[in-house]
C-alpha cells in the first residue's frame, strides 16, 4: 500500500509506525488509484489510455503502422513508440475511468511530464468515462536529437474546480525525438531507434549525419565493428551476408528483409544507413550502386576486410552498393569511409583502393569465372 498525504498534513515516524494527521484527509492509493478516508463517496480514478496527436506516424519493421491508443491500461497494457521532432509542441489524449459516486460533471485533469512540461485539459464525465481531447504541453520539445525510454507522465485530476486533485497514475512512453520531420516512409521502429541513440545530442545535420554514421564505422580495439543492433530483435546484432564457406544466403535485399531476419547484402545496409539518416529528415541521401569495368564479372574485395557482424565476409561480389550524401560516399556493410574526391568518380576510386583487391571476369572458352588483379 503507498501513503500520499493531503498537502499541508504532517508526518510523523515512530520506530516503524507511520502516523500522519487525518484532520485535512490522508490519501491512500492502491496502484495508482487513489481515494480518502475522510471522504468514502470521493471517486476513485484511473488513466485507461492515452492518445498522441501530430506525431510522426511509426511502422513495425513488417512496415505494418502504430495506431492509437500508443499507451493503454488493463488487458492491452503496454506502449507504442512515439516519434516528434526538435521543437515539436507534443500533443495528446487522455481517456479516464472514474469509479463509483461521481455524477456526470466537469473534471480537471493535468498531466506532468519527466521535463516539468505539463498538460492540462478539462472534459466531463459521461457513464464514469471521460475523454479529453487536444491537450497541449506547455512548451515545445529540446532542440536536439534524444530517446526518452522511459517517458512518464504523472496524472492527476480534479472534480472541484481545481481546490483539490487526486492522483489518477502514471503512464510511462518511449518517445523518440528526431532532429526534422522523417522523410522514410514507412518509418519502422527499429530504424527510428538506431537513428535516435546514435543522433543523440546532435543539433544540426552536420553533427547528426557523424554521429550516426560514427555507429555503423565503431570498431573494438580489435578491429572489429561494435555493430548495428535491431530493437525488434530484442537487440540482436545485425549482420552482412554469412561466412566465406557458407555459400548460400537467402537473398535479403531491402531493409525490412534485414530488419526481420538480421542478415541481409550491401544494398539492405544501404538501405537501412540511407533511412537512418532520412529518419532525422536529412535530405538529399542516395543509395550508389557501384558495377566492376565493362568485360568483368564481378568484384574480389581484399582479404581479412571485416563487415557488419561477420568477420569473415565472402570475397566475391557482382556489385557493391554505397550510400551518398554532400559528396561523401559510405560503405556501412564493412562500415568504411566516408571516401570524397574531386569528383563521383574519384571518391568511387578511393573506395576501390581501400575495399578492391581485384575483378572477375569470364573464361568463356571454360565456362569459367577467373579472378584477375
Amino acid at each position: 500500500m503507498r501513503v500520499s498525504l493531503t498537502r499541508g498534513v504532517p508526518l510523523k515516524t515512530a520506530g516503524n509506525a507511520l502516523t500522519a494527521s487525518l484532520l485535512l484527509g490522508t490519501l491512500f492509493g492502491f496502484g495508482g488509484i487513489l481515494f480518502s478516508l475522510t471522504n468514502p463517496s470521493a471517486p476513485l480514478t484511473r488513466v485507461r489510455a492515452v492518445f498522441f496527436s501530430g506525431n510522426q506516424p511509426v511502422a513495425t519493421d513488417a512496415g505494418m503502422p502504430y495506431l492509437g491508443p500508443q499507451w493503454c491500461a488493463g488487458d492491452c497494457e503496454g506502449s507504442h513508440p512515439v516519434c516528434y521532432k526538435t521543437g515539436q509542441r507534443v500533443r495528446l489524449g487522455v481517456e479516464l475511468e472514474v469509479d463509483r459516486w461521481h455524477p456526470s460533471g466537469p473534471v480537471w485533469v493535468v498531466g506532468r511530464d519527466m521535463l516539468g512540461t505539463e498538460f492540462r485539459g478539462e472534459g466531463w464525465i459521461r457513464n464514469n468515462q471521460c475523454v479529453i481531447n487536444d491537450l497541449r504541453a506547455s512548451r515545445n520539445l529540446p532542440a536536439r536529437v534524444r530517446v526518452y525510454e522511459p517517458y512518464e507522465i504523472a496524472w492527476r485530476v480534479s472534480f472541484n474546480g481545481g481546490r483539490s486533485y487526486v492522483r489518477a497514475g502514471i503512464t510511462q512512453h518511449r518517445l523518440y525525438v528526431t532532429l526534422d520531420a522523417p522523410r522514410c516512409t514507412p518509418l519502422h521502429e527499429s530504424v527510428l531507434d538506431i537513428s535516435c541513440r546514435a543522433a543523440a545530442g546532435g543539433s544540426n545535420q552536420s553533427d547528426v549525419v557523424w554521429r550516426i554514421w560514427r555507429a555503423f564505422a565503431a570498431r573494438t580495439e580489435a578491429g572489429e565493428l561494435r555493430g548495428i543492433h535491431c530493437r525488434q530483435w530484442s537487440g540482436q546484432l545485425l549482420r552482412y551476408w554469412l561466412t566465406e564457406d557458407q555459400q548460400t544466403v537467402a537473398q535479403n535485399h531491402s531493409v525490412e528483409q534485414l530488419l526481420q531476419t538480421g542478415v541481409g547484402t550491401c544494398q539492405a545496409w544501404t538501405e537501412l544507413l540511407q533511412q537512418a539518416l532520412q529518419a532525422q529528415g536529412v535530405a538529399g541521401v542516395e543509395t550508389v550502386c557501384v558495377v566492376p569495368p565493362p568485360g568483368c564479372a564481378g568484384f574480389v574485395m581484399r582479404a581479412g576486410l571485416r563487415a557488419q557482424g561477420n568477420a569473415h565476409p565472402p570475397r566475391y561480389y557482382v556489385n557493391h552498393a554505397l550510400v551518398e550524401w554532400d559528396r561523401n560516399f559510405y560503405d556501412p556493410s564493412y562500415g568504411n569511409g566516408p571516401y570524397r574526391g574531386a569528383t563521383e568518380t574519384a571518391a568511387i576510386a578511393a573506395w576501390r583502393r581501400s575495399t578492391v583487391a581485384g575483378v572477375l571476369y569470364r573464361d568463356v572458352a571454360h565456362s569459367q569465372t577467373m579472378a584477375a588483379r
